[in-house]
């Protein structure tokens, strides 16, 4: 019985602290405000304020990364990060890594210059032969991704997606609407957009874990069940929108 014990707590201990003293390593895209961006040096927003919290309340060590959204894709692919946000979830995406989540609710929308004669959508088919905005590396919906009757303007970030939009270099395109109002404010460009009213998609948003960390993943959903929707959690979103 005394060994049954030791072996329960042993097991205890070690799911709570599967990293006990080694610096994990996460990623993410520089700059996609308002979820991960800098601010003097420092990274800040929702997304990364959140994952940081989780952390913290987890007592695992951590450092992160920041780069164009292809080269985290591609270091998580290949192991050399151990997580990295932020993932919709797609039968490929569980298939690579272990998602833990959501850490919040992401709107997909479509968007125009503000002279744009598109001023709605009902179907897909409408774009057909359509140049559609949209960034690099990034998933939308599982249906907007697999269609192959509209051409893609791929784009580095949502900055230069909005440019791009704005400059009138695309017909209409596609992305997280609180990421492009967000840009649009800061660059006194929002009277230049025009979202359209129905979304693609509401796409939550996950961490992904490279798949050795499945008992890291495990805690990290365990910890932000706990934190989800309390206030130290609901803070962090009221902070950056309003």
């Amino acid at each position: 019985m005394k060994k049954f014990l030791i072996a329960i707590l042993f097991h205890f201990y070690l799911t709570l602290n599967i990293y006990p003293t080694e610096t994990i390593k996460g990623g993410c895209e520089s700059n996609y405000p308002p979820y991960n961006f800098y601010d003097n040096d420092n990274l800040i927003g929702i997304d990364s304020e959140i994952i940081n919290l989780v952390f913290k309340k987890m007592g695992v060590n951590f450092a992160i990364e920041t780069y164009p959204w292809q080269r985290v894709l591609f270091l998580l692919q290949n192991e050399k990060l151990d997580f990295a946000w932020q993932f919709v979830e797609t039968p490929e995406r569980k298939k690579e890594f272990n998602l833990a989540g959501p850490i919040r609710i992401g709107e997909t929308v479509f968007f125009v210059s503000a002279d744009s004669k598109i001023k709605s959508w009902k179907n897909l088919s409408e774009f057909n032969n359509l140049v559609i905005g949209t960034v690099r590396g990034y998933k939308y919906s599982t249906e907007f991704d697999n269609n192959k009757n509209f051409k893609r303007e791929i784009s580095n970030d949502n900055q230069n997606l909005s440019l791009k939009t704005i400059g009138k270099r695309v017909d209409i395109s596609v992305g997280d609407k609180n990421s492009i109002l967000y840009i649009l404010k800061k660059t006194n460009n929002l009277n230049k957009i025009i979202f359209l009213k129905k979304p693609l998609s509401l796409e939550p948003r996950y961490v992904a874990f490279s798949k050795k960390n499945v008992q890291l993943s495990k805690n990290f959903q365990t910890t932000l069940n706990q934190i989800i929707n309390k206030k130290e959690y609901n803070n962090i979103i009221n902070k950056y929108i309003k």
